[in-house]
Order: structure tokens, then sequence, then C-alpha cells
């Protein structure tokens, strides 16, 4: 009886099969001549069936969303983000002016004492460069200092207004990528509480949940990447304008003879 056992696990080792898995093979190979049809190959039936048992269920986006409060809380953060975005688009677009033909008209105004056609053309042009520009020429009857100070009170009160909004895109850039971890984490709880639960299904279905879980950070990351360009982008345009204020203040007050 000795004798036959090395003869057994030379068998085995032929075929590739370790014996602890020796029943799942048997029911594998019985659900599959069950399905043979006459003329039909049962190793391309075992085979078949072997990667269907493999493949995981496709993930269910819709699902996910009606089940994860976090994934609403993101979509409710991607509106804010467009909308917002959107906003501060049209109000920049709104603002943009041609500041070096702009200022070159006011000064061929004031070589010719045309301050009533100053102060219109202020008004035509919408943008902070046209108020710095108003603000001076209204006060040019006071002293060198006050209108400096003027000016800078007018700059601070621009630069206010163009970064408006701005703070919440700035917010949601650093927060979304946090929200959507603590979705992931609670997915991945909620995973192997049901792994727990079913007592059955090993790394196949931990996978599927993690898998799903995982789309919560894929989405705080989708909503984040694009707030931190807009952020960064309108930051920027922020920082040129202020610059091209402070300039336009220096020239009108040379225009006005004040320097």
């Amino acid at each position: 009886m000795a004798g036959g056992l090395p003869g057994e696990n030379r068998g085995l080792a032929g075929t590739g099969i370790q014996p602890a898995k020796l029943p799942e093979r048997a029911s594998q190979m019985a659900s599959a001549f069950r399905k043979v049809t006459p003329g039909q190959d049962p190793n391309s039936i075992l085979q078949k069936s072997s990667k269907e048992n493999r493949t995981m269920p496709e993930i269910n986006y819709l699902e996910i969303l009606k089940t994860s409060f976090t994934l609403v809380i993101l979509v409710f953060c991607s509106i804010l983000s467009l909308t917002f975005t959107l906003e501060r688009w049209l109000y920049f677009r709104r603002i943009r002016t041609d500041t070096e033909n702009f200022l070159q008209r006011i000064r061929q105004l004031l070589e010719h004492n045309q301050m009533t056609e100053a102060l219109a053309l202020c008004d035509k042009v919408e943008g902070p460069i046209s108020v710095v520009a108003k603000t001076a020429l209204l006060n040019r009857q006071k002293s060198k200092g006050e209108v400096l100070d003027l000016l800078g009170a007018v700059r601070l009160e621009e630069r206010v207004k163009m970064e408006r909004f701005l703070g919440i895109l700035g917010t949601l850039g650093n927060t979304a990528p946090f929200i959507g971890l603590f979705g992931t984490v609670v997915g991945i709880i909620k995973a192997f509480h049901d792994l727990a639960l079913s007592g059955s299904g090993g790394p196949a279905v931990v996978a599927a949940g993690i898998a799903e879980a995982l789309v919560a950070t894929a989405a705080g990351l989708a909503v984040a990447i694009p707030a931190v360009i807009v952020y960064n982008y309108f930051m920027r345009k922020v920082k040129v304008i202020s610059v091209a204020m402070e300039a336009a203040s220096m020239r009108l007050l040379a225009y006005l003879k004040m320097a």
C-alpha cells in the first residue's frame, strides 16, 4: 500500500492539479459534462466555465451613485465648481481691457484739456483700470499723497472683486480628494462587512467591493484637478491685472503732472 502512494502522487503532479483542489476540480468537470452536447469537447466547456467564474461583474456606476452619499456630495461639488468657473470666466472676459490703448487715449484727452470726455471714456470702458483712472481724474485737485492713498484703496477694492468666488474653487480643489478618500474608506469597510456576513465568496467579493469603493477616490480627483487648474489660472489673471492697475496709477499721476 505504501508502494502505491508515490505513483499516485506522480500522477497528480503530471496533471498539475493540487490534491487540496481535487473536489473543486471534480465539481467543475461534473458541471461541464452536464452541459456538453454531442460532438462538443468537454474540455472547452470546462475552460469556458472556469473563465466565467473568474470574471468580475461590471461596476454599475448609477447604482453606486444611489447608495454612496460621498458621491452625491462630490456631484454637488462638481456643480459648484462648474458654476463658479463659468461665472468668473464671464467676469474676466467682461473686464478685459486694452490697457495701453486706454491710457493713451486718456493722455491725449488730458493734453487737450478734455476732462469731461476723459471721464466719459472711463464710464464707457468697464474694468478695474477704468475705475482707477476715473478715481485719479475726479481727485486731481487733491495732493499727491491723498491721490495715492485713494488709488491704493481703489486697487484693493477691485482686487477683492476679482477674487470673488475664487476661495470656493480653491477649497473644492483642496477638500474634494479627501471627500473621495473618505468614501473609499467607507466602501472598503462595507466590503469587508459584507464578506463577514456572507461567510463565503473569498477575495472576489472583497475585490468587487473595493473596486466600487475606489470610484469615490476617482470622483474626488476628477472634481479637484480641474478646480485647482482653474483656481491657479484665475489667480494668475488677478495678479496680472493688479500689476496693471498699479502701473496705470503711476502713469496717471504723471499725466496729471503730479509726479
